[in-house]
């Protein structure tokens, strides 16, 4: 096996399997919304559960048994991952921000297993974790995804489900998160089209605009084209919703387009 420590993805990020998008954005990817301007309240943003970012951690991975692998990580405590400064309220890329203005957790652990085989043409991968925080001031965090990766002849199929119980409201800010796509390689060029959706649960007490309901939605068109060696050329076109029902954030119900081009060079 492989023991890591440092400062690296928990290995739930690094089992998982979901849509691969042929653009320079997957279409859960945080940085398209955040160079949109977009003011996002929803509690997942990936189904491979990078809640702890690049942080400090001890991660272990099992030997590849036909196909099969474990592996395990344990934080020590970080705060949650973001992209935005804690004073713009922007929180689009966190995915367990807790309530109460902490923005850290004491501990948490990450326990996931893999499968990657082929059977004949057709390639197969699958991932499933169960991730267990510590939060400061409030009650433990939960969270559970699978992904899911079909490749067959350059045809791609992939799809992620994450689910949250951030034990905020006593069950109710229950959160989830899934997205699927289909992809065509072939020598030169890549084509994706592919979907994202993430829903915060309801909140009774109407005390927390954190779990508001809030959801966000994508859809995503993407190509490549290979021009040379390690140079391409792509192209996105997407479509985001965002529907806050809290109604204080600038992000609430808006529709954007967005259109991403340019060239990729990989050494």
């Amino acid at each position: 096996g492989t023991v890591v420590r440092g400062a690296a993805d928990n290995v739930a990020v690094w089992l998982h399997h979901k849509v691969t998008d042929a653009g320079v954005f997957d279409v859960d990817d945080t940085r398209l919304a955040s160079w949109l301007g977009l003011r996002i309240r929803t509690k997942l943003y990936s189904t491979g559960m990078n809640f702890d970012g690049n942080s400090q951690k001890v991660s272990y991975f099992s030997p590849k048994f036909a196909g099969f692998q474990v592996a395990a990580s344990y934080i020590p405590g970080a705060r949650y991952a973001t992209e935005f400064s804690e004073g713009d309220g922007a929180y689009n890329s966190t995915v367990l921000r807790p309530a109460g203005g902490v923005n850290k957790f004491s501990s948490a652990y990450v326990v996931s297993a893999s499968y990657d085989g082929k059977v004949g043409d057709l390639a197969l991968g699958a991932d499933t974790s169960f991730i267990g925080i510590n939060n400061v001031g409030i009650k433990a965090t939960t969270q559970y995804n699978l992904g899911l990766k079909l490749e067959y002849q350059g045809l791609r199929l992939g799809a992620g489900g994450a689910f949250a119980d951030n034990g905020e409201t006593q069950g109710l800010g229950n959160n989830y998160a899934y997205d699927f796509g289909v992809g065509y390689e072939n020598d030169a060029y890549f084509v994706t089209a592919s979907y994202y959706y993430a829903k915060n649960g309801k909140d009774e007490s109407g005390k927390n605009w954190q779990v508001s309901k809030a959801s966000f939605e994508m859809y995503q068109l993407s190509g490549r084209y290979k021009l040379g060696a390690g140079l391409d050329a792509f192209a996105s076109l997407g479509y985001v919703k965002v529907d806050d029902k809290s109604g204080i954030t600038s992000a609430a119900n808006t529709d954007v387009w967005s259109v991403v081009t340019g060239l990729a060079m990989r050494f």
